[in-house]
């Protein structure tokens, strides 16, 4: 484990794993296979092709409950 300082001078620790030591984990979805749950997503794109609108639509809905409509 190495110790290194930021520019705050707060001292953080660094610990260096292997990829070869990583386990794979499953992955449950939200919206398959768009959005993993519990992950990053990115949604992109032009302006005004309703990116927020589907962000809005999808958060209203798990807000009430409800289900992704998946087809």
């Amino acid at each position: 484990m190495k110790m290194i300082e930021n520019e705050m001078n707060v001292t953080v620790h660094l610990e260096i794993i292997k990829a070869s030591e990583i386990e794979p984990k499953e992955v449950k979805w939200l919206w398959y296979p768009y959005i993993p749950f519990g992950k990053v997503t990115l949604l992109q794109g032009d302006p005004g092709n309703g990116k927020s609108k589907l962000m809005l639509s999808i958060a209203a809905l798990l807000s009430n409950g409800e289900r992704l409509k998946v087809s």
